[in-house]
Order: structure tokens, then sequence, then C-alpha cells
């Protein structure tokens, strides 16, 4: 969404403030407005504020029309403020028994406030009794007990309860309406200037992808052509690339960041030869990076409308296809199941096509969606028996959002005690095989260039990454081997080749390093043995991941070839 010139003005002005974690708990979480700080408002105030944007809160002088509001009797206590009804101190008791106001220190700055608007428009009568009792429970009149308290408990703290900036919402007393307005400034010490900033609605204020326009939102050089920037980049820009660091390092970053290669970026800075970074400013960019992971606590990517259940049609599907082929599930048939959790899986993928949520269940895989949404919303599924040799299932057709059916808890309870179980004892099986593939390759070493093999396997860089094979020889035009490299790499891409390997080595001694890859020799690795363990890792990683859920999966085997001896 783009914003419109109040937000985009507000941003400007005080998105410096972008390290105060409460402006952003204000700012970009959807926050009740019941929960925020709030000024009472009259009607004539809450008009201008409509009409005219601004409206100056006078804290020790009163609209006059803007109505008193008697403070709960006894009865109203009990049923609104049950704890304060049970342990009633003396001035609550006071109140609640004369219905007149009296002045008093609460935890909440709005609430003190909101007290004092209240005591100042009372009757005179109801003011010089208020103020009798006042000095009685407080030793001062309402009026320099509010100013005593407000300047020396509210205002002179390191932290001030009002700052400009700060974010509240405004309620019109007599119609119960309400807006968001930020505190602009202050006229004196009793007198704040409140500018309008958004209706009451059930949106948060921004959202990490809102549009707003580059010009004035960050001192960071940034691209001639580009005009607009998000929010989000916005923030992330300000406290890892601008807010640190004494001089700009960082160029704006206007696109999905790559953490990685920011790193990469400050490690250069951090051992360069002239002006590298100091430990301060070190230290004010690793305070900011671990900053912005609580985020996640505040404004979390994968909650959306869509992402907090299903597609509504699910129940319907789950039923068609289980109907379809009731007898080979209800047996336990694990092609039948695993087509059917294949099926739920891909229509809750579709329908989430296109929403926020993906932008954070996309680069996670199949693993959200394979366990954790299954089991929440689709149905906990095929699960394999607790049995000392495997191989049985069942099909659980319930999910956790439709309540677990009785009859299937002993099932879904023995699929956490299997996953506990291989976590505890079938790691060992990585472990046996560490020590023997080690033992059996602790002398094997890369001690040759090139034992000239005419032969290598087959690869296809469209089903995996060319990013991973950096450093190994590949057959081109002509039969020649070339060396990939990050230069190259993005030619070589998506394409099939005959890649050099340890598997057709032709080395008498060891193995050489045109089989293996250049990494090895770039990194002076000679011995291999270790290397192979991460073959048996495999095993241990397996038997871990049990502990986290499973699912029945399919493989379709066109060749026998590459499983033959």
């Amino acid at each position: 969404m783009k914003l419109d010139v109040t937000m985009v003005s507000f941003l400007k002005k005080f998105y410096h403030r972008f390290t105060d974690r409460a402006f952003i708990i204000d700012l970009m979480c959807q926050v009740a407005p019941e929960s925020r700080n709030c000024f009472v408002l009259s009607n004539s105030e809450y008009k201008s504020l409509m009409s005219q944007k601004t409206v100056f809160f006078k804290m020790l002088e009163v609209p006059e029309d803007l109505h008193y509001e008697a403070p709960y009797s006894l009865d109203e206590l009990k049923t609104h403020e049950p704890k304060l009804a049970a342990c009633l101190d003396d001035i609550h008791a006071w109140r609640a028994k004369t219905g007149i106001e009296l002045m008093h220190r609460e935890p909440t700055l709005a609430e003190f406030i909101r007290i004092f608007r209240n005591w100042q428009c009372m009757t005179p009568a109801q003011k010089e009794e208020s103020d009798k009792q006042e000095a009685v429970f407080q030793g001062n009149d309402n009026t320099n007990f509010f100013q005593a308290v407000f300047q020396n408990y509210y205002q002179t703290r390191p932290e001030k309860a009002v700052k400009p900036g700060d974010i509240w919402y405004a309620i019109n007393q007599e119609t119960n309406e309400g807006c968001f307005v930020y505190v602009d400034g202050w006229i004196d010490l009793f007198v704040l200037r409140l500018n309008f900033l958004h209706k009451d609605t059930d949106k948060r204020l921004v959202g990490e992808t809102d549009e707003v326009p580059i010009e004035g939102m960050t001192k960071l050089p940034y691209e001639k052509d580009v005009t607009t920037t998000t929010v989000g980049r916005v923030l992330l820009n300000y406290l890892l690339a601008e807010q640190p660091f004494s001089e700009s390092i960082f160029v704006y970053r206007n696109e999905p960041w790559n953490i990685s290669a920011h790193h990469d970026t400050l490690a250069k800075w951090m051992v360069a030869s002239q002006n590298p970074l100091s430990v301060s400013e070190f230290k004010r960019y690793a305070d900011n990076f671990f900053f912005i992971g609580s985020f996640t606590e505040l404004c979390v990517p994968a909650a959306s409308k869509k992402s907090l259940t299903t597609d509504p049609n699910m129940k319907k599907l789950k039923q068609e296809l289980y109907l379809k082929n009731k007898e080979k599930i209800d047996a336990g048939d694990p092609v039948a199941i695993a087509e059917l959790e294949s099926a739920l899986i891909a229509a809750d993928k579709a329908y989430l096509k296109g929403d926020s949520s993906m932008r954070f269940y996309g680069p996670l895989g199949s693993k959200p969606f394979n366990i954790a949404r299954k089991k929440s919303y689709l149905a906990i599924g095929g699960i394999e028996e607790f049995t000392q040799h495997g191989g049985s299932y069942n099909f659980i057709n319930c999910s956790l959002s439709d309540g677990w059916d009785p009859k299937a808890i002993p099932n879904i309870t023995n699929e956490t005690r299997q996953g506990s179980f291989k976590r505890g004892r079938q790691t060992a099986l990585g472990g046996y095989g560490t020590k023997l593939l080690v033992r059996i390759f602790q002398d094997y070493a890369i001690q040759t260039e090139d034992c000239g093999s005419p032969v290598g396997i087959p690869i296809d860089f469209s089903i995996v990454p060319i990013k991973d094979f950096i450093g190994r020889y590949i057959k081109v035009a002509g039969g020649k081997w070339e060396q990939i490299t990050t230069e190259n790499m993005k030619t070589l891409d998506k394409k099939k080749y005959e890649m050099r390997s340890p598997q057709f080595c032709k080395s008498r001694v060891g193995l050489c390093r045109k089989c293996c890859g250049r990494r090895f020799s770039d990194l002076d690795i000679k011995h291999v043995g270790m290397i192979l363990a991460e073959l048996t890792s495999k095993f241990t990683l397996n038997a871990l991941k049990a502990m986290h859920g499973t699912k029945l999966s399919l493989y379709q085997v066109d060749s026998l070839d590459n499983f033959i001896v």
C-alpha cells in the first residue's frame, strides 16, 4: 500500500526513532487501540483534529463540552475492576462512595491525565470537597498535586513519559469515536501539540511492505533513478547500514535483503587497512542486529488471515480422496496414504499462493507444509507403527484444528515416542558409520595433480545448484575439462554436463586434484577421510529429524542404473 502524505511526513521526521522498541510496536504492530495510551478529547477538540489535523492539548484547561464522568460505584467496581474491588484502598473507596473525582498517582500517564481532566469538569462545590479530601490523603490540593507529580514523576525521569513522535490514541468522549495521533512537540510543560495520524481501523498503522518515497527517508547514498522504497527496507537500512556507523560504508539496499552479502561487506571494512570500523561501531551494529531478531515477536510475516487456517473446502476434498482409496488407506498402504497427503498439501499450497505469508513459508521449503501445516490443518496423516522393524502404517484422518479422536491418541503418542527413541538410539548408527569410514580411509589422500581420467558422472544444473560445485571440472564442447568458477557459473548454469569425480579417478596413489576439484587444493586439504563422514552424518540427521515429525513421500524411479553396484 502507498502511504498517504501525513504518514510519510511523520516517518521522515521520526524515522531516527527506529532504534526505539516501543516506537516500532506502536507503529508497525497490530495493537488494539484500547491497549494504547489514550487522550480523552471533547467533541470540539476531536472535530478540530479531524478537520485541521492538529489540536493543542492543554492539560491545565478544559473545554466547555467535556463532561464529567463519575468514578465507578462500589457495585460497578465489582463488575468492571474485580481485583481492585477485592482490595480497595482508601482513595478508591472514597471516590466510589462519594462519586467525586480525586487525584492520585496511576501506573499509566494516560489514566493520570484522564483523571485530572475529569476532575476539571466537576462543579465548584465538588472541587472544593475534593480538595479538602486531597489535603488529607496527599497533603495538597488536586491541581498542585497533578502539576508536581506530572513534572517530577512522569517528565523528569531519564525516559520521559511523553516525547515527540509518540503515538497515542485519541477518543471522542461524546461519540466514542477514535483516531491515532502523534505528539508533534511541547508548547510548554502542560501543553501538547497533537497531530492527526490515522483513522481508527483494524489495521496496523504501517506494514513493512508499505511504499514510501525514498527521498528524506535515509542519509545513505542511493541510485538516482530510485524513487520509492518500503518501510521495512527503511528500517533495515537505518539499523544495519546507517545508524551504527560514523561514515557511510554502505549504499541504500532497496531490495529484499541478503544478510550474508551485507556481512561480507562489513567483514571487509573491519579488516580494511585505512579507516577500519571501530569496536564501538561494531558493537552498535551487533546490538541493532540482535534487536531486529526480536521483531518476530511483534511483527510476524507468517501471520495472515489465510495462514491461520486453510482452504475452507479442505475437509470436503479430504473426504473425497479418502473414500476413493478407503480400503487401501485403512489397510495402511503407504502409497495410498502418501498420495492422499500430497494432494492435500498441494491444495494447501495453492490456497496460500500469492499470500503475504509465503514471504516466510517460501524460503523454508517443504517442511512447514509437510509437517507443521499438515498436522495443524489437514490431517495427522500416515504414522509408522513403533515396532522393532517398522514398515507398518496407520492413517490418522483428524488434524489438530479438528480436534483429536481419542482412539487416535495411542498412535499419535507412539510417533512422539518413536522420534525420541530414534534421537537417542539410532543416532548411534551415524557414530558407528563415521568410525568405520575414518578407519578405512584415514590414509587416503589427494596426492597427484591429474590422473587423466576421460570420464565423469552426469550432472544437471537445472536440478542441483551450480554454486555448490564451484571448483569442480566439467566437460565442455571439444571434450575439454573446464573448471566452474564464480565468473563463468552463470553461463554454465541450467545445463547438463559430465563432471570429473573421485568415483572414476585413475590415480595409482590416492586421488588426483582434478577429480576432487580445486577447493581441496585451494584449502590445502590432502586427507579426505573426515570428509566422507558427511555420508554417515545423514544417518544421524535423519534420526534427529524424526523428533520433529514425519511425512510419507513417494519417489519415482525410472532407472535402476544408479542403484546397481
